[in-house]
């Protein structure tokens, strides 16, 4: 056994190799051979230092370019802490750490992700060792942020990166800002933020010392450049890496970066590319695949897919599709090509978009398959990541290809296209419905229900930033922020390794066939699908036996009038004529001119709307008989095609009972305690009377109790306001009657809660169906929250409207719906009964009867005798019961 004193100089030598090591006053091989030495001296006498040689060795492994053994020593070091039993949590970390950065180098990003996971869960149990390691730990978050920008998640990396920032407050941590700078730039730079990347590139680039990493960040501002196709501003950034890259002190030491030695004949190929010189171009992208077979052994990384990618570009037809799908394959670590082995999931995008817009310029005749393609795999990266926000930020980056997409592919292709528009909306809702069909069943309930406590704490935080009167106050609620979201990470990780079937099921979520909506559809049901950007509207008509398309250019003649008719139908016009009848009518042959056949015998349209669309209740256009659409169709509004056809086949029955009705501004005593806008709703009392059930008014629809109360009952009808926040849609808010608790349901705490089991929901009286559009999702409106939380249909307004006569539509749906009509066929008569009710004849204009629409299935409500009937059946039950006395009375007396 080593005594004391031998320990103590074997611990001294150990770290001597190591900061010469560090310093590149001896070699990696120099290194390795020392320390190997000193390896068997100790023999894991001590484990300490037994781990730390081990570590040690990885580092030298990996700067002589021998990453696959630098992972062995990192390994064999956490193999001999589960074997012995040996906690320290600090080496643990470490060794986690390292072997989850080596994993990343190497592309195994599965394995990396399980190494950071691990780190994770050691980081929630023991919090101390951020302090004990905050290189270390800054190290962690700056590697894993890494890996999750690979896997096409810049907002998750980024939140990780400033939490590494947050360790970077002494004299030894703030050289570590050049790697949280460099990689702030990066996420910057993916997402089109070019100036805010170039800031970060410049603050790195000051903070820098050694030769390699000026190189690397050289080497970013020229990708810059090359991205704005400025080849000589780029060139000047890639001579200047090369001349950082021979300055190194490493590599006079005989350190190899092949990676950056790679880097630097990409960006020089790129350089001739833009410059159209192929034959150097072809030079440096042979140069990138050489070195990658020679140092690596394979031909793997964005570098490689790079090369590929452009060969494929200046080559004959023949050899493009060879080379494009040597590009796709070098995106993917080991064979396999699936998702979850993705080594750049930007790249992987990148090149299936070059390699779809090359097909279509050449006429490829896989042109469609290939664009197909590149759609499908944004739609699956998006359901990969797991949080909404680094979706929307995902398909915030991806929105423009849906365009392309529909543009380029063939338009006979009627089931191709019909891909490409469901893929461009309700992203968001289509993958909570998908994935609630299986979640229960694979995720733990304990973990579920933490992910859900979480969540709430974030909006609750979120919330209270948003109304921060101080400074100090902002900070604090930033930082609790944070911290939550961190607490997220964590939880996820832990599903993920818990739960790791799950999101290998999450990878395969697709969109529905076109054949599967067709054979849900009614013989007299349509849907009208439209996919509408500033240049192009495409129109698909689905019915039982057709389908049809029409893409059209969108003309500012077309947008004028769309606009002009919006504002029209959202003003209130007194007693005034509706002045745009004309434009309702052109606006009409627009969108449905060539679909007149098909349409001859349908009742009900179920509208699929997109972009500016949104606003507009299809009700309101005039066709050429001069009639309102309310007067021939029930309309029914849709997310998405492949939502409608989840909710149609939900039928799961409802176990309870009941309509809530919800008044809390029905006299002066509410409001005055409010905002100025939060104006009495006096015939809202009037409103709910006539609807019945059970009703909440002033004191009574508070908040607290909503939340106590709303999952009793399979309709809950709001007749309150509700206001929409257009810069953040997360704090537009349903009002409750206000006392001194917080009295608005923001959107963001709708998402947390739980209507999977409500019939419907009404928002009556405020304009719940308007909202914020975000390209790939639509409209973030109210109505779009409740669906989000499990609600199947949701009818709305969406606009403030005259409050007598939205009392009066809404009273009459309800009554419709109690005599089993369908909802979209009771919101139909409710309208026309104003429209045709004389008491009414001023209010004919659509600014008064547009705004209701149902959005969600249309199903009757399941009607539960008893309870709407309740009084009706008390006194039948009465009268039958007193004739049967009469009638026993009457006998017992004739046999007397």
């Amino acid at each position: 056994m080593a005594g004391p004193k031998v320990v103590n100089d074997l611990h001294k030598k150990v770290f001597q190799i190591y900061q010469n090591l560090r310093t590149a006053k001896i070699s990696p091989t120099q290194a390795i051979t020392t320390l190997e030495t000193l390896e068997k001296q100790n023999n894991w006498q001590n484990k300490d230092i037994g781990l730390n040689i081990k570590l040690f060795k990885a580092l030298g492994f990996y700067l002589s370019n021998q990453t696959e053994k630098s992972a062995l020593e990192c390994i064999s070091g956490l193999e001999k802490i589960k074997e012995s039993g040996y906690k320290n949590d600090t080496l643990h970390f470490k060794l986690l750490s390292d072997l989850g950065y080596y994993y990343n180098a190497r592309f195994d990003f599965e394995n990396a992700l399980s190494c950071f996971d691990q780190g994770a869960v050691l980081l929630s149990k023991n919090p101390k060792i951020k302090s004990y390691l905050k290189e270390y730990t800054i190290a962690y978050f700056t590697n894993y942020s890494r890996l999750q920008r690979e896997k096409g998640d810049p907002h998750k990396s980024i939140l990780l990166l400033n939490e590494a920032l947050t360790l970077t407050n002494t004299k030894e941590t703030e050289y570590y800002k050049l790697f949280i700078f460099k990689a702030l730039a990066t996420n910057y730079f993916l997402i089109a933020e070019i100036e805010k990347a170039k800031l970060y590139y410049q603050q790195a680039l000051k903070i820098a010392k050694k030769g390699e990493e000026k190189c690397e960040i050289e080497l970013s501002l020229a990708q810059i450049y090359l991205k704005q196709n400025k080849a000589e501003e780029a060139k000047t950034q890639i001579i200047n890496a090369r001349k950082n890259l021979l300055k190194s002190a490493f590599k006079e030491a005989g350190a190899q970066f092949p990676a950056l030695e790679m880097a630097i004949e990409a960006k020089w190929a790129k350089h001739y590319f833009i410059k159209n010189n192929k034959a150097e171009c072809t030079t440096h992208c042979r140069n990138v695949i050489q070195i990658s077979n020679a140092k690596f052994g394979n031909e793997k990384g964005p570098h490689v897919a790079d090369a590929y990618m452009m060969l494929a570009k200046i080559s004959t037809i023949k050899n493009a599709e060879v080379f494009f799908e040597k590009s796709i394959k070098s995106c993917f670590a080991g064979e396999k090509i699936e998702i979850q082995n993705l080594i750049s999931v930007e790249k992987y995008i990148e090149i299936l978009w070059e390699k779809a817009e090359y097909y279509f310029q050449t006429k490829h005749p896989k042109k469609d398959e290939a664009i197909l393609s590149a759609v499908k795999a944004v739609n699956q990266i998006k359901s990969s990541l797991e949080e909404d926000d680094s979706k929307l930020y995902f398909l915030k980056a991806k929105s423009d290809f849906y365009e392309k997409a529909i543009v380029m592919i063939s338009p006979e292709n009627i089931a191709g296209i019909f891909k490409i528009m469901e893929y461009s909306k309700a992203a968001l809702i289509s993958d909570v419905l998908k994935k609630n069909q299986f979640k229960a069943s694979t995720i733990a309930k304990d973990l579920i229900k933490k992910e859900l406590l979480i969540k709430r704490e974030i909006n609750k935080y979120r919330l209270k930033l948003n109304n921060a009167n101080s400074l100090a106050e902002k900070k604090t609620n930033e930082i609790k922020i944070r911290e939550a979201q961190i607490a997220l990470t964590n939880i996820q990780t832990e599903i993920r390794i818990k739960s790791p079937n799950y999101q290998k099921q999450v990878n395969t979520l697709d969109s529905v066939e076109i054949s599967a909506i067709k054979n849900a559809l009614k013989p007299d049901q349509a849907i009208l699908s439209f996919y509408y950007s500033e240049n192009k509207i495409g129109i698909m008509c689905i019915g039982k036996n057709y389908t049809n398309f029409r893409l059209l250019t969108n003309t500012p003649t077309i947008e004028s009038k769309l606009k002009k008719l919006l504002k029209e139908i959202n003003t209130n016009p007194g007693i005034s004529e509706f002045d745009d009848k004309n434009i309702a009518k052109d606006l009409y042959r627009v969108f449905f001119d060539g679909f007149e056949k098909e349409l001859k015998n349908i009742k009900q349209l179920v509208v699929i709307r997109d972009g500016l669309l949104q606003y507009l209740p299809f009700e309101v256009l005039v066709d050429q008989n001069g009639k309102f659409l309310i007067e021939k169709y029930e309309f029914q509004y849709g997310w998405s095609a492949n939502i409608w056809k989840i909710d149609k086949n939900d039928d799961s029955p409802s176990h309870r009972s009941g309509l809530m009705a919800i008044a809390p501004f029905t006299s002066e005593n509410a409001s005055g305690k409010v905002a100025d806008e939060l104006k009495p709703l006096l015939a809202s009392k009037k409103e709910v009377e006539q609807i019945g059930g059970d009703i909440f008014l002033e004191k009574k629809a508070k908040k607290d109790l909503f939340f106590k109360n709303y999952q009793n009952y399979d309709i809950i009808h709001f007749a309150t306001h509700a206001q929409l926040n257009d810069t953040d849609p997360n704090l537009s808010f349903i009002a409750f009657y206000p006392d001194e608790k917080e009295s608005k349901l923001f959107t963001q705490e709708l998402f947390d809660l739980n209507f999977d089991k409500t019939q419907l929901v009404v928002l009556s009286a405020c304009e719940g169906g308007y909202g914020y559009n975000q390209k790939g999702e639509g409209l973030m409106s109210l109505a779009r929250a409740f669906a989000y939380a499990g609600c199947p249909s949701v009818i709305s307004t969406l606009w403030k409207a005259n409050d007598e006569t939205s009392a009066f539509i809404a009273a009459n749906i309800h009554k419709y719906l109690k005599k089993g009509y369908n909802k979209a066929k009771a919101v139909q008569q409710a309208k026309l009964d104003l429209l045709h009710n004389e008491d009414f004849g001023q209010y004919d204009h659509p600014y008064f009867w547009s705004n209701f629409i149902l959005i969600g299935n249309d199903k009757p409500i399941d009607i539960n005798l008893f309870e709407n009937f309740k009084k009706e059946i008390f006194w039948i039950l009465a009268f039958l019961i007193a004739i049967a006395l009469r009638w026993y009375y009457i006998s017992r007396k004739s046999k007397k």
